[in-house]
């Protein structure tokens, strides 16, 4: 550093710089040259960027889903991560109360590999909400119906809120459109909250009161038929 000083402070003068704000100048690069050239920190930003570099060319599914989770509260990041998911051909699959887990996961998908989105990556959803509907989920296998849903998944830790946004972020599209699905929050919440009740009561259908074992017919909610234009859809998307 101390043989470019001179350089430094002569070009910055060829520049019209003031030489004396070219030694002032000098002086802020100077001790950072400490850090910024030392060879610790260059061997190993090296070896970083040799090794992601090798992991994303000959692993790109996996790389880009640890990067996503990596970056999984970052809307921008996760914005950006997507775009270059795009870029490498890698489908990124729409969220899916069956298919997501807690974190971005890779699945078969038309004969490759395929990051699905993940549920805590869907604005308002805490950990602890997915982690229970998930949880019902591999011990009962997927949800058939959004009754099935309602009457067997744990919503103690989901409110009217979260429900709202993996509706609005398309979480149930399998099971009925987002529009008749946003008016049924509270028979759904409802329902899971009498079904809750009934099984820590040890009880699930009046005939157990005389110890019969019958299979519990589900309930149906009675949903209205209707869906939202898909520009709403994709504007809920963008927002969650």
């Amino acid at each position: 550093m101390q043989r470019e000083k001179e350089n430094f402070i002569n070009g910055s003068i060829a520049n019209g710089i003031d030489e004396e704000k070219a030694r002032e100048v000098f002086a802020l690069i100077e001790p950072f040259a400490g850090y910024a050239f030392n060879k610790a920190h260059a061997v190993s930003y090296a070896r970083i960027a040799y090794e992601t570099a090798y992991l994303k060319a000959n692993y790109p599914v996996e790389f880009m889903t640890a990067l996503l989770n990596t970056y999984s509260g970052n809307t921008e990041k996760i914005v950006s991560a997507i775009s270059e998911c795009r870029r490498l051909s890698i489908a990124v699959l729409p969220p899916d109360i069956n298919k997501s887990f807690t974190e971005f996961s890779i699945e078969k998908w038309q004969g490759k590999l395929a990051i699905r989105y993940s549920l805590t990556a869907i604005k308002n959803i805490g950990a602890n909400a997915v982690d229970n509907l998930v949880t019902s989920r591999e011990h009962g296998g997927h949800y058939k119906s959004i009754e099935d849903f309602s009457t067997r998944a744990d919503l103690r830790n989901t409110n009217k809120k979260v429900m709202e946004s993996l509706i609005k972020a398309g979480a149930f599209d399998a099971m009925a459109p987002r529009g008749s699905l946003l008016q049924a929050i509270p028979q759904i919440m409802s329902l899971s909250q009498r079904e809750r009740q009934l099984k820590e009561s040890g009880q699930s259908s009046m005939f157990d009161l005389w110890g019969q074992s019958v299979s519990t017919p589900l309930p149906a909610l009675e949903l209205e038929d209707f869906d939202v234009p898909v520009k709403d859809k994709l504007a809920w998307e963008k927002e969650l």
